[in-house]
């Protein structure tokens, strides 16, 4: 696994990237990622999933995916105002938050049976803390590269250094390696149920769906 903690970037550079990059507007079924948010949504439908929290939740194509997939409950989050405003936009069916998943204290605000992190681990350093805080039981699926980028703090050579570092907070955990279609590059898709005792940090509890408990 190579760390690079100089490239953790802030919410600033992400609405500027968002602004710069016209396949994050396209609709889901016209992006690159679209192979990989089908193969996380089939995870999702046969785990019986019915309301998502989805942590880095981007321009919302990846929610609208599941919109039509029928899935009935989801939450958004991410730090990019941008990217919030515009998945508000293509997505009103669902709700979404600007917030900072790493700072903020989410875990007992949404109530959620699924916790998604799709391609955004490897964009902070503080990823097994940020995990700690789904809730205990949830179903957890999400992704992490084997290839650098200007924004990813790390990628992991193989599947075992994904399993190496993620295992420890979840029961029934696997990592799948999944080619991309060029043959260029690979995902890690990780998933398994956030362990109820043992090697949890910070766990949360969750109340009602989409009402925020004050």
């Amino acid at each position: 696994m190579d760390e690079r903690p100089e490239r953790e970037r802030g919410p600033a550079w992400y609405d500027d990237a968002f602004s710069r990059g016209p396949h994050w507007h396209a609709d889901y079924s016209q992006s690159p990622y679209y192979w990989l948010w089908d193969r996380v949504a089939d995870r999702l439908v046969e785990a019986g999933a019915r309301a998502v929290l989805d942590l880095g939740c981007g321009s919302g194509q990846f929610a609208c995916l599941l919109r039509d997939r029928g899935l009935p409950h989801y939450h958004g989050l991410d730090f990019s105002p941008a990217r919030v405003n515009h998945a508000r936009r293509s997505c009103p069916e669902f709700s979404f938050a600007v917030v900072n998943v790493l700072t903020s204290d989410w875990g007992g605000l949404w109530a959620y049976d699924a916790a998604v992190c799709v391609e955004f681990l490897e964009h902070v350093m503080d990823d097994l803390p940020l995990l700690s805080k789904i809730k205990p039981g949830a179903y957890f699926v999400g992704t992490v590269p084997n290839f650098a980028y200007d924004s990813h703090v790390r990628h992991f050579a193989a599947a075992a250094e994904a399993l190496t570092r993620y295992k420890g907070l979840f029961d029934d955990f696997t990592v799948e390696a999944l080619p991309d279609r060029e043959g260029q590059h690979v995902f890690y898709l990780l998933e398994g149920r956030r362990r109820q005792t043992g090697a949890s940090l910070h766990p949360r509890g969750s109340p009602g769906f989409g009402s925020p408990s004050v």
